[in-house]
């Protein structure tokens, strides 16, 4: 496919993309830098973009970015409340330095 092409098809389904990327964040600004990570992934792997199927494939690269990110956004939420909990418990026994780190 030819970045021609690509543009194009891009026009036709670029509303689409942005309501599915703020049905899947509910939230604008996430949407939109999935909807942006998006195009950049579909630009990078053009050479793999079906014309048949255009559309499915561009929901399909934003599904996949959207769970990694979301992954990604959950594992940082427990990493953070362990650190809360750890400095509780540190607390609690009369820490009040840093931990060191390795």
């Amino acid at each position: 496919m030819t970045t021609e092409i690509f543009l194009q098809e891009i026009k036709k389904v670029e509303d689409q993309l942005l309501r599915y990327a703020v049905k899947l964040w509910r939230d604008s600004d996430k949407a939109e830098a999935l909807y942006t990570e998006t195009i950049r992934v579909a630009l990078r792997d053009l050479n793999q973009a079906p014309e048949a199927e255009f559309s499915r494939w561009m929901y399909t690269i934003m599904r996949d970015l959207f769970i990694a990110d979301y992954r990604e956004e959950i594992r940082r939420e427990l990493l953070t409340e362990r650190e809360q909990r750890e400095q509780i418990d540190l607390s609690l026994l009369g820490w009040r330095g840093n931990l060191p780190t390795a």
